[in-house]
């Protein structure tokens, strides 16, 4: 399943991110736009400014902040700002899910 899913997201040029844990017993695979974002400007400077690229890990939910003041800063909000820019909708997530399992 994961690796239709992948071929399948390959196929159609949406960037993605996996994440496996225990031991390959589950593994997350996270759909993201946050490149895709970038590159037509649609990310705020304050939000680029942080240095964070949103991948598995952060998706996942491990921040890694890479200057002291966005350490010292950071808050739930400005977390979910960042995650967001990476989110496809919920509408784009309902279509990508039909296209991969129906």
């Amino acid at each position: 399943v994961v690796a239709n899913s992948c071929r399948t997201l390959e196929g159609k040029n949406i960037p993605y991110n996996l994440l496996v844990v225990d031991c390959g017993a589950r593994v997350f695979l996270f759909p993201q736009k946050f490149d895709l974002r970038k590159s037509n400007n649609e990310i705020p400077e304050h939000v680029l400014e942080t240095q964070v690229n949103p991948a598995a890990f952060e998706i996942g939910g491990h921040m890694v902040m890479k200057r002291k003041e966005d350490y010292e800063t950071i808050t739930e909000e400005k977390v979910c700002e960042l995650l967001s820019y990476a989110s496809l909708t919920g509408q784009e997530f309902e279509a990508l899910v039909s296209q991969l399992f129906d």
